[in-house]
């Protein structure tokens, strides 16, 4: 135990990062080798006050103040830049949702609060990565690392293993997730890898792996290159722009993009269905936009109303989410000319059944300047002719600024 430690001293026993592990399995993994708490290890590196009950902000998983990071370092004999790597805001360079400049929130509390295109209390997982290396010691004695990666819903799919990531426990069959960053942090006896919903504890990893049930090898194809596709989006190494509706934008802002095709695609199925590239995938989304149809009208009819969530909430479900982030991705890759009229189906459609929404979709902040010209009627009335001409000014601007730059990803 390392109760009686102060603050001001390195930990006995630490623990070097995993590849892209994420902060809160850090903890645990940590205070499983010290034989102690997440509590005690939260206080000890300057995460949580001397009360049990201060706790870890949930911004902590994207940024940390110089002052704490510091005491992190410097608790668990790591560098800064080590320190640095188990949180969420070095992705934001490539994945917009992370980014205050494509949020418009201005500190991480609030990028990381109630902003759905980040999981911050669901725990995705492949349960082969979660049993750790085999050949390191280490990790089969602490399990391998939650990754920060799978706090991204577009990251659905392991790579590795060639399967989807879950979301629901084996034993108690609800949500892996937490109320706070992680729970249960006052028990000494809880592994990294088990659930920790009170009353259950299913250990999560299976080193073997079992066969995914009703995924046939042609949509398993889709998937993996959909995921590699993402991947690469998301890759420090790849070049910083990547096309949408035939324009080069910024890869980060690419998953603005994605996020609103995505939601216009749900508000107007089926007018997107032809685009599937499966029976399978058509019918995972024929399921899931009937579901979010159900919950536009509780939420529009609730006392909060927060209706446009039905359709900007990405699906936990790895297959569901995967589905609908195809026929977004496959809307996004054409050209201007045919992005435009493969979009107007869906953008007459949705403003037939929530003019007000599918307004408010097609200027969704955070979304690209060429995607918002894409979902512009060609001949606009009123305020919209006024910024349309802006618009093309600007998109014209544009074009002559980006034209010898780098080469973006298709």
């Amino acid at each position: 135990m390392i109760r009686d430690l102060t603050p001001s001293q390195p930990l006995p026993r630490s623990l070097s990062p995993l590849p892209d592990e994420i902060l809160p399995g850090y903890l645990m993994r940590l205070a499983h080798r010290a034989g102690t708490t997440v509590d005690e290890i939260a206080h000890r590196t300057g995460l949580r006050g001397p009360r049990v009950r201060n706790p870890m902000l949930l911004s902590y998983l994207h940024t940390l103040d110089e002052t704490r990071l510091q005491a992190l370092a410097e608790a668990t004999r790591l560098t800064p830049a080590e320190a640095r790597s188990l949180l969420l805001g070095p992705l934001a360079a490539r994945y917009g949702p992370l980014d205050p400049h494509y949020t418009r929130r201005a500190t991480p509390m609030r990028v990381i609060n109630n902003n759905p295109w980040v999981w911050t209390t669901t725990w995705r997982y492949c349960p082969q990565c979660l049993a750790g290396d085999p050949d390191d010691a280490i990790q089969q004695l602490h399990g391998g690392a939650w990754r920060r990666h799978w706090r991204l819903p577009p990251v659905f799919s392991c790579l590795t293993h060639r399967r989807l990531l879950r979301h629901l426990c084996p034993g108690c069959h609800t949500l892996v997730a937490t109320a706070e960053m992680i729970d249960r942090t006052d028990e000494d006896d809880l592994h990294p890898t088990q659930c920790r919903r009170r009353g259950c504890g299913t250990q999560l990893a299976d080193p073997q792996g079992h066969a995914e049930p009703g995924l046939d090898a042609s949509t398993r194809r889709v998937l993996d290159r959909l995921q590699r596709r993402f991947a690469r989006l998301l890759s420090p190494s790849a070049p910083p722009t990547v096309r949408s509706t035939g324009w080069p934008i910024p890869a980060a802002q690419y998953f603005m993009d994605l996020r609103t095709v995505t939601a216009l695609t749900l508000l107007s199925w089926p007018a997107a269905r032809p685009l599937c590239a499966t029976p399978l995938l058509a019918q995972v989304l024929d399921a899931e936009a009937a579901w979010r149809h159900r919950e536009y009208e509780r939420l529009l009819h609730g006392a909060k109303k927060h209706s446009s969530q039905a359709f900007l909430r990405p699906a936990v479900d790895a297959l569901a989410g995967a589905a609908a982030w195809d026929v977004a991705d496959r809307l996004l890759r054409l050209n201007e000319a045919q992005s435009h009229e493969a979009l107007t189906p869906l953008t007459e459609t949705a403003a037939s059944r929530a003019t007000a929404l599918a307004s408010y979709l097609r200027h969704l902040p955070g979304s690209s300047l060429p995607l918002q010209l894409a979902l512009t009627p060609r001949a606009p009335r009123g305020p919209g002719r006024r910024w349309q001409a802006n618009a093309l000014d600007e998109r014209d601007r544009w074009r002559t600024q980006t034209a010898a730059g780098p080469v973006a990803i298709a």
